[in-house]
């Protein structure tokens, strides 16, 4: 049926063009006067994504329903504004996106992402030390700074729940008395997070880490009982007005898939101190697989009370690294171990997950769960870094993606950009760390393109509790090495060159040989240092991450004994073990450590009386590790030294 006048159009048909309904009393409207194009343009594409498929010809796709409308450009030549709309039209890509005429102001920001066009704004407060606002500017940006807890929308059971829970981290009597809803950390931090843009919080401690998990398990349970809230409620209006046979305005509230949001953390406990707060905070009392989900996931083992506190709370309980669970939100009860695709929120370990998902070579791949996540948590990254970082770049290249499978979903009420797949650009990550770290970075700045914008913070190195060769124990000459490296492809092997010809042969000359130290970050370089000094017959050790606990303690024993001269270390050796490694006279640390407090660890435990008075700590670094070297030495003087034309730093 092909109708010529819009003034025609029933009621019924009206409503099919602006809002995409199935109407099999429509099919093609032809455009014969401005009054017709203006109704089209003002209603058809007011919320829906045109696609230009031939100069003359735009499809709207919904959910499989075609509805064609066709543009007849000699009607206009009578007005010149519309003539000269439709000869913009001609000019336009098939892939791009037009709304009213114009290109859409989404599609205009999400253009801007890819391109990396965020405008920054730095500035300092005392909570959060440096802080970096990212976003995209243009007029219609809003920046929604006045959002407070009391007017955005919180569900009243999880308000009452957050006020019980968050009451332990209200640390000053002030806060408690005045009954305010949020800590000042909590406070800084609420805007970006509730406002669901991009957040890389570089500033995670044992102190602040449960305030922090806290309040990130109150964005996640609030907006999953608030998207499901809406879901049932328009189910009700759907199954009323069918009831009565009212035609209403399409509906569209979902994502191809169920979950919504997905939670990293490194260990079963962590992940077992999250479920329990997402639980209580809902308000929901009747629990399935409770008491399966606390035997597979709690442990009561405590760590050694003698190792240092972050080791202690970071390892205790139940560290098993490799697991997932899904979460489903009913209105009466929650159901812990859930299939992913009837789950809510997925809380799952890099591995776990990367393993679920599995790899095309092997036939068995399946993302689709992933789909329509709008809020990713990965908490503790660097945890995770001394794990493998690669498994978070597996899950993020298969976030958002369009599924494979339709998994009975109701294309009708999926929402555009889903559609579109653009969901990617809607999505919130929230990232948190002990320190800043070239893969965090890297995820944040390239991966994550989040239209609503991006938050960013950094501790201050430049005030002496946040730098570890100040907080010493013991006076000993810290020396720093210098090296020059043209490129960062050129670091590995400038570094070991530079270590052989003047550390090395520096050490084999010493007094105090015996009792040397060389600290390794990197499993590839203890790998490569250790097959030279066993080609050069150097008396050596090695602790890496793979070795056995018998090795583990001959190595110890022969270094305290003075039966080798050199001891390997990897970092991932000491962040997982801890040892406290006796009777060292020197420690050279062939890179920076990514923890800056191992530094200050190794130094402290060096024997002073025993060195013969060469006591002392070497540090190798070039111009590529300024972010490494600040956390030592504070941001204004590593600035300095690798400015500075000298390549020998001394410190005690």
């Amino acid at each position: 049926m092909e109708i010529k006048e819009v003034s025609t159009l029933t009621r019924k048909q009206k409503r099919a063009i602006k809002f995409g309904a199935n109407s099999n009393s429509i099919n093609t409207v032809e455009i014969e006067n401005s009054e017709d194009f203006d109704f089209i343009r003002e209603n058809a594409y007011d919320d829906l994504l045109k696609k230009i498929k031939t100069k003359k010809r735009r499809i709207i796709d919904i959910s499989n329903n075609l509805a064609e409308i066709t543009f007849n450009k000699e009607s206009f030549n009578d007005n010149q504004e519309i003539a000269d709309e439709l000869s913009a039209i001609d000019e336009v890509d098939a892939d791009d996106t037009l709304i009213s005429g114009e290109i859409s102001h989404v599609g205009g920001i999400i253009a801007c992402t890819e391109s990396g066009e965020y405008k920054s704004e730095k500035e300092y407060c005392d909570i959060l030390n440096f802080v970096i606002k990212y976003h995209i500017d243009t007029e219609n940006t809003n920046n929604n700074s006045d959002i407070t807890f009391d007017n955005i929308i919180i569900n009243p059971k999880v308000k009452e729940k957050w006020n019980l829970i968050n009451y332990k981290n209200l640390k000053d009597k002030t806060l408690k008395e005045a009954k305010v809803p949020f800590t000042p950390l909590q406070d800084k931090l609420f805007n970006p997070i509730f406002t669901y843009k991009d957040v890389l919080f570089q500033n995670e401690s044992e102190k602040n880490k449960k305030e922090l998990r806290d309040f990130y398990c109150l964005h996640s349970v609030n907006h999953v009982m608030n998207t499901r809230k809406n879901i049932l409620q328009n189910n009700e209006t759907i199954k009323l007005a069918s009831a009565s046979g009212e035609d209403i305005e399409e509906i569209k509230d979902q994502g191809f898939t169920r979950p919504t949001v997905l939670i990293i953390t490194p260990f079963k406990e962590t992940c077992f101190e999250i479920v329990q707060t997402l639980i209580q905070l809902s308000g929901i009392k009747q629990v399935e697989n409770k008491k399966r989900f606390r035997e597979d996931f709690h442990g009561e083992d405590e760590t050694d009370p003698t190792k240092p506190l972050d080791h202690q709370k970071t390892f205790k309980g139940n560290i098993d690294d490799c697991f997932r669970v899904g979460l489903r939100f009913n209105q009466k009860s929650v159901k812990i171990y859930s299939d992913f695709y009837t789950s809510d929120i997925i809380c799952a370990s890099p591995l776990g997950l990367r393993m679920v998902i599995g790899d095309e070579s092997e036939g068995n791949k399946d993302f689709d769960f992933l789909s329509s996540i709008q809020i990713v948590i990965v908490d503790q990254c660097d945890v995770l870094l001394m794990q493998n970082w690669e498994h978070i770049e597996y899950i993020f290249e298969n976030l958002n993606l369009i599924p494979k499978d339709s998994h009975d979903c109701d294309f009708s009420r999926v929402r555009n950009f889903y559609l579109d797949g653009r969901s990617k650009y809607f999505r919130q990550t929230i990232l948190l760390t002990r320190y800043s770290a070239p893969e965090t970075n890297s995820i944040f700045g390239k991966t994550l393109k989040n239209i609503k914008g991006k938050f960013k913070t950094k501790l201050d190195y430049n005030q002496k509790k946040n730098l570890s060769h100040t907080n010493l124990v013991l006076q000993i000459p810290q020396v720093f090495l210098k090296f020059d490296a043209n490129n960062i492809s050129d670091l590995n092997d400038s570094r070991f060159n530079y270590f052989i010809k003047n550390v090395l042969a520096q050490i084999s000359k010493s007094v105090s040989k015996s009792r040397t130290i060389i600290f390794i970050p990197s499993y590839f370089d203890f790998v490569r240092i250790r097959n030279y000094l066993k080609e050069h017959n150097y008396n050596f050790a090695q602790l890496s991450e793979y070795t056995s606990p018998q090795n583990i303690s001959r190595a110890r024993l022969n270094f305290f004994k003075g039966n080798v001269d050199l001891l390997l270390i990897t970092e991932r050796f000491h962040f997982f073990r801890r040892y406290h490694i006796r009777g060292s006279f020197q420690v050279v640390f062939y890179g920076l450590p990514s923890r800056s407090d191992f530094y200050q660890e190794f130094l402290n435990r060096i024997d002073v009386e025993k060195s013969l008075g060469e006591a002392t700590s070497q540090t190798l670094f070039s111009k590529f590790d300024l972010n490494l070297l600040e956390r030592v030495c504070g941001t204004a003087r590593s600035m300095k030294m690798i400015e500075d034309g000298k390549s020998t730093f001394m410190f005690s």
